[in-house]
Parts: C-alpha cells; structure tokens; sequence
C-alpha cells in the first residue's frame, strides 16, 4: 500500500515539475510578445509638402510682362527662360544712349587733337573724355537690364505657382513682387511644426507615418532629417477645434521616402498630418 503511495506521489510530481518547467517560460515569452505589440510612442504633429528646394521667382528690373513662356505643373530645366519682359522702352532708351556716344566720340577725337595743337586747356579734354565714358557705362548699363528682361531658371524643376499674367508690371521697390514659384521635386520633405513641449523627444533618423484627409487610409513614409533651432509661432491649423494655436512650435524637416509615390499623389503646399515614431529600441528575444 505504502509502495502505492510512493509511486503515486512521484508520478504527480513529475507532472508538477513538467508544468512549471512549460508554464513558466512560456509566461516569459507572453510577456516578451506583449511588450513587442506594445504600440510605439509618437509625436504627432501638423506640417506642409514642400520640394526638396523652392524659390519664388521674381524680376531684377521693373517692367512689364511680355511673355510668360511656361505654365503651372511643367518641368524646366537650370536655365531655361521662364518669362520674358518688354524690351520696348530699353530698345529706345539704348538707342538714343548710342546716338550719344556716337556724338561724344566724334568730340572726344576732335578734342584730342585741339589739345595736341595746345588751342584748348587740359580742363576741355578731361570734359570730353567724361562724356565718352558717361554714356559708354550707359550703354553697358542698358545692355545688363536687356539681359535681365530674359528670367531664366535658376535651378531645374517644376513650375508650382503663378502669380502674376501677361501685361502687369513687376520689379516693385517697396514689396516682393514675384512672378511664377519654381520646385525641385527630385526629393520632397514635409516642414512640420513640433511643440516645444515635444521636441525633446525628436531625433534625426526617427521614422515617420505621414496622411492627408485628400487620401483617407493611405499613408506615406519619411525621415527625420533636421530639428530646428528656435521656436516660433504656429502658422498650421489642424482641423481640431480644441487645438491651442499660441503654442510654440519648432520647424522639423522630414524627408519622404517613397519619392515617387509622393510626386504622384500630392501637391506642393498640402496640409499633412505626422507621426513621429520615437520608440525605436530593438528588444531582443531571450537567450
């Protein structure tokens, strides 16, 4: 009877020492797992798309537009003329500056050999010789602000605004006054605005999930590639009503990572919504 026992209690342990031996490190992997599915921490924030470099293109002279050679959405190569300005006035005034400089030539020749003869003073030369290169400068003058009436592209890209139509003037003293905005769209990025309260949190690498209300459920890829400096206002509104707009930002640049997608699919200048991811830290499996 006692043998019966025995064996009896030393099969049931064995079955207790099995299922700890089991249990426990399975309870080890649950947790392992659970914390693997914990979802990552994130800084959510507002932000624009941007070309990767964009410049509002304006006019070095005033003048009044002739030609507008390119339209919104058209590619341009470095270089290429974008707008053209009236060469009427320039035309007339450099004509009348050669009528000019052709006459103070003429004087200037005479006067040199008045002066040789010694019938007029050094004073008399001097004067002519000003004349000469008066409207010898005119002329090159005139010559650089015909050049400047061809606006060329000063990098290649995609025409993404016009401002400004056939007829009206530009080259405003007081105001920029532009005339077509240009993108290079061979990288893109989104500009976003981070509260100061967060951007503790942000570091360059960081990846980030990016969505406009223009695609619901799609979502873009990007990097964080630059944090800034200083905090300045908020300039984006989210659709939020309870969202507190005097809040400091600090601008944090994200490039896209799907470039190609990107250029498909959105604008230049869209409103986006980001999610920086912050939790990046790899969890190794139990040895």
């Amino acid at each position: 009877m006692k043998l019966r026992w025995v064996i009896l209690s030393i099969i049931i342990l064995g079955i207790f020492s099995s299922i700890i031996y089991i249990y426990i490190p399975a309870k080890e992997i649950a947790k392992h797992e659970e914390r693997l599915e914990e979802p990552k921490k994130i800084v959510a924030a507002t932000g624009k798309v941007e070309g990767w470099t964009e410049s509002d293109i304006g006019s070095k002279i005033p003048g009044k537009i002739y030609e507008i050679k390119v339209k919104e959405g058209n590619h341009v190569k470095k270089g290429e003329p974008l707008v053209i300005l009236d060469k009427g006035d320039l035309i007339a005034k450099k004509e009348e500056a050669e009528a000019e400089l052709r006459q103070a030539l003429a004087d200037l020749k005479k006067y040199r050999d008045l002066y040789r003869e010694g019938v007029i003073p050094k004073r008399d030369l001097e004067i002519a010789e000003t004349r000469h290169e008066k409207y010898t400068a005119i002329i090159r003058q005139i010559d650089a602000a015909l050049e400047d009436t061809v606006i060329r592209a000063p990098f290649s890209g995609r025409v993404v605004k016009k401002y400004k139509e056939i007829g009206e003037t530009v080259g405003s003293l007081t105001a920029p006054d532009y005339i077509l905005k240009l993108a290079d769209i061979s990288r893109m990025k989104v500009r976003a605005e981070v509260e100061e309260s967060d951007i503790g949190k942000v570091a360059i690498g960081q990846k980030a999930s990016i969505t406009t209300d223009a695609y619901p459920g799609e979502e873009f890829t990007g990097e964080v590639f630059r944090v800034g400096y200083s905090a300045g206002k908020k300039r984006l509104r989210s659709d939020d009503p309870g969202e507190r707009i005097d809040t400091k930002v600090i601008e944090t640049e994200i490039e896209f990572i799907d470039t190609e997608k990107v250029r498909e699919r959105l604008k230049i200048g869209m409103t986006v919504d980001i999610r920086i991811e912050l939790d990046i830290t790899h969890i190794s499996a139990p040895q």
